[in-house]
């Protein structure tokens, strides 16, 4: 039997389907990358934009061309999108399984621990699968399947699901719940294991890890918070070369966590830190908690405990209401803290959101477009700007792909960086030092050192 797994969206949703892995190889599955060779087809999806749904869809019509070729290919949903587990012969009121014919059963991410049961339900003469995990808590279930992790070097740690803040733009409270946080020793376990793989690089993934808050920890004697204590911890792991991040709220950011980026040696010298707004009252309406001046003091903070760090963001342009003179704030903000790279995505509204369903998206597409290469070309020239100080330096290139004669990586500060490489070095998940002879917008390019 063989299965094939789609995973669109952020890199939550990544380490999501290394576990999803981890448990269809227990139930005897195997994986295929061809589409048509496929018994068993999962999508794993974003919902966090309507666009990033949309995209689902268009899938979706790949497939119903497939299963009328082939009527016994299953196709389960999974992700964001998802609200609730089960057959969809046993959800006839569903708007997911409503909308997709096609689809055969969805399950939530969190009850991951469901799917060996559904498949059972599925598979009538597969009598033997049996359900993983008996806890009465699905996201400790979650937590505790060990993940298959698609790259050996760098492993992406979830430390919490959900989310408390309710973004008005932002789905993710309602698709995957409230915060709930794992204990910092099953966290560092798992670190811990990846290490004895040789993985080199953790990221540690939550909707936001400033407010990682573990049901267990000492909060009376411990005077430091519960993440700069876990930092601590995967600092000591012996093997691992690298810590990330992400997301960080900047509501949430501590001084505590701005000092422990200055003394840990492991935690990378970047940081992604949205700010989605460069205006008080845009911020005000996406139900942000922080002022402009707020997130210019925290960039300061960053910058004077790490003078060296690169800063990265994301931005909406578009905002319902956003006018000329609030994209130009925003602008002014670009230009006066030089951000290394922003993400800057287009507003579109998200149904079940407050944005989506109580504000009227008002700015025309056309002048959306233009606010984001308006504000791509100010990046433009800070990411140039950024990466121009790195010519003649030697940096550590931690190795993700090679092919064509180049190898490919990222630096310590999440630069994309490229060197020559013969094809009979096998380089990927190793560290090489490279001296930048060339820097470019979006890259460094440079020697073998």
């Amino acid at each position: 039997m063989y299965y094939f797994l789609q995973t669109l969206g952020c890199q939550m949703n990544y380490s999501d389907s290394e576990r999803i892995v981890t448990v269809l190889s227990k139930l005897g599955y195997q994986p295929t990358y061809v589409l048509s060779e496929a018994d068993l087809i999962i999508f794993n999806t974003c919902s966090v934009r309507q666009k990033a749904e949309d995209r689902i869809f268009g899938h979706i019509k790949t497939i119903e061309k497939l299963k009328k070729q082939n009527k016994s290919v299953k196709v389960g949903l999974t992700g964001c999108m998802v609200r609730e587990s089960g057959l969809c012969e046993a959800l006839p009121k569903n708007e997911l399984c409503r909308k997709m014919k096609i689809l055969d059963f969805q399950f939530k991410i969190e009850e991951l621990e469901k799917l060996p049961d559904i498949l059972r339900k599925i598979e009538h003469e597969r009598k033997n699968i049996n359900v993983l995990y008996d806890n009465k808590d699905p996201a400790d279930s979650y937590f505790r399947i060990e993940p298959k992790y698609e790259n050996q070097a760098q492993g992406f740690i979830p430390i919490m699901t959900g989310c408390d803040n309710f973004c008005s733009y932002c789905i993710v409270p309602y698709a995957r719940g409230r915060e709930k946080s794992r204990e910092i020793k099953n966290v560092v376990a798992e670190a811990q294991n990846f290490a004895k793989q040789g993985g080199l690089e953790i990221t540690l993934l939550g909707q936001n890890v400033n407010s990682y808050a573990p049901q267990n920890y000492d909060y009376e004697n411990e005077s430091k918070p519960p993440f700069v204590k876990l930092l601590e911890e995967i600092n000591n792991i012996k093997g691992i070369e690298r810590i990330r991040f992400t997301s960080s709220h900047p509501k949430d950011m501590s001084d505590e966590l701005i000092n422990a980026l200055g003394k840990l040696d492991k935690i990378c010298n970047h940081i992604h830190l949205p700010v989605q707004a460069g205006d008080d009252q845009v911020l005000k309406s996406m139900n942000r908690h922080y002022t402009v001046d707020d997130y210019r003091l925290l960039i300061k903070k960053i910058r004077r405990t790490v003078p060296n760090i690169a800063i990265s963001t994301d931005i909406i342009v578009g905002f319902p209401g956003e006018t000329e003179k609030q994209f130009m704030n925003t602008v002014k903000l670009f230009e006066e803290e030089q951000f290394d790279m922003a993400y800057i995505a287009q507003f579109s509204p998200r149904k079940g959101t407050a944005a989506g369903d109580h504000l009227e998206d008002n700015i025309p597409q056309n002048e959306k477009s233009r606010r984001f290469h308006f504000l791509n070309e100010v990046l433009k020239e800070s990411s140039l700007e950024k990466n121009r100080a790195y010519f003649g330096q030697t940096v550590d290139v931690l190795v993700e792909k090679q092919a064509k004669g180049y190898a490919e990586g990222k630096t310590t500060s999440f630069k994309v960086a490229q060197f020559k490489a013969e094809p009979s070095e096998q380089l990927v998940g190793k560290i090489v030092p490279m001296k930048v002879t060339e820097t470019n917008v979006w890259s460094l390019r440079g020697e073998r050192f």
